[in-house]
């Protein structure tokens, strides 16, 4: 009697950007949390530091891979996988160029936003930590905008959240947003801050698609401004003929017949005398 075939459980395969991200946060992050030394001089060169993240703009982006604070192992393990589960299919569908813009984007959005928010709201206002953090670091920002780029991308598929619960994935965004909010409201203890995921979900959301809602905005602004420049152009290079896209005949010369050609030729020929020339 045939035996049943054993159930096979298909991981994702990362593509190379996704592994240099998970090498690059799991290494850094084994270090922050492991060592208080180390990890205060990366959070001193690498954290997005509120007053000095405009001047030193590497910092948008370097913050993200700091996922791990001082002694939270499981901070770092739930950043690794999310980020292995959310990118490999966005890498697999989108390649290795897009999906490093992506994340770059992403963590830039995001934590410019906090900045942007910082700046804005005044400190008498702000006093909070939510409004005014000091300094942010994690993949909060990044996890976010993979979240919301993977439910548009795959909106139809049906999930297992937590490998237990059933969950179409265009649903998944609105997770996503309830997670970025209750950060929101309760800011102490997420070293992401409470700005940086909210600019994540935005990132993600304006970049994903095929085209994205971004790269449609830049084609229509694009577009907008070549009509502008032929509708400027002089008369004598327009396309004449309105929308019909056909010319307009009635300014062109009338046509005329050239007289000539082979007939005229063989008409006024002089006959031979000697017909054999003529077999």
């Amino acid at each position: 009697m045939r035996q049943p075939d054993a159930t096979r459980v298909a991981l994702p395969a990362p593509g190379p950007a996704l592994w240099s991200l998970l090498t690059l946060t799991t290494v850094l992050g084994l270090v922050t949390a492991g060592s208080p030394n180390a990890s205060e001089a990366l959070l001193d060169v690498l954290a997005c530091q509120m007053n000095r993240a405009l001047a030193q703009p590497w910092r948008l982006i370097s913050a993200e891979l700091l996922a791990a604070p001082l002694g939270r192992w499981s901070v770092l393990l739930f950043a690794v996988l999310a980020l292995y589960f959310l990118g490999a299919p966005l890498e697999a569908r989108w390649g290795s160029r897009r999906f490093i813009r992506f994340t770059v984007l992403a963590a830039a959005l995001g934590n410019l936003s906090a900045v942007a928010i910082d700046r804005l709201v005044g400190v008498g206002f702000g006093q909070q930590i939510r409004f005014h953090p000091g300094y942010v670091h994690g993949p909060a920002a990044v996890i976010a905008a993979l979240s919301i780029a993977w439910a548009n991308e795959f909106a139809q598929q049906r999930v297992r959240l937590f490998f237990v619960l059933p969950m179409q994935a265009k649903n998944f965004a609105w997770l996503t947003i309830a997670l970025c909010g209750l950060n929101f409201m309760y800011p102490e203890g997420i070293p992401e801050g409470a700005i940086a995921p909210l600019g994540g979900v935005l990132a993600g959301y304006c970049l994903s698609g095929n085209p994205s809602r971004a790269r449609r905005l830049w084609l229509s602004i694009r577009l907008a401004v070549l009509r502008r420049k032929s509708g400027s152009a002089p008369a004598g290079l327009r396309r004449r003929g309105g929308a019909s896209g056909r010319s307009d005949t009635r300014s062109r010369p009338p046509l005329s017949v050239i007289p000539g050609g082979l007939e005229d030729i063989f008409e006024n020929r002089t006959p031979p005398k000697d017909k054999r020339d003529l077999n």
